[in-house]
């Protein structure tokens, strides 16, 4: 059984489960594999421990798996060109613009 398998059935029961006990069970890369039933529609909730020292988890239910995403490196100029590409679809558009002005609120701490 995979290590993404054992934390799906001691999530099975809906309670939730510290950090220690995920990485028990799922590794010390048990937060790749609590991403990846993610992506495949469990609905796995977060919540910080009571001591504030890292996180609870629990499966909440299922969903719909998600799109596989692509990661793509551009310039900022490249993306400012982008968003005035007549043709793309306005949700395209918002998606570039929050990114671009996510880089430049960011872009001196990178």
């Amino acid at each position: 059984m995979t290590a993404k398998q054992k934390l799906l059935n001691m999530f099975m029961d809906s309670k939730w489960h510290s950090w220690e006990e995920c990485k028990d069970i799922g590794g010390v890369r048990y937060g790749a594999r609590i991403y990846e039933l993610k992506r495949e529609g469990y609905i796995v909730e977060t919540k910080p421990t009571l001591s504030g020292q890292g996180f609870r988890y629990r499966l909440s239910g299922t969903g719909s798996p998600q799109e596989k995403r692509v990661r793509v490196f551009l310039s900022e100029q490249e993306v400012v060109n982008l968003v005035s590409v007549v043709g793309l679809s306005s949700s395209t558009k918002e998606i570039l613009k929050d990114a671009l002005f996510s880089y430049r609120a960011n872009k001196d701490k990178l």
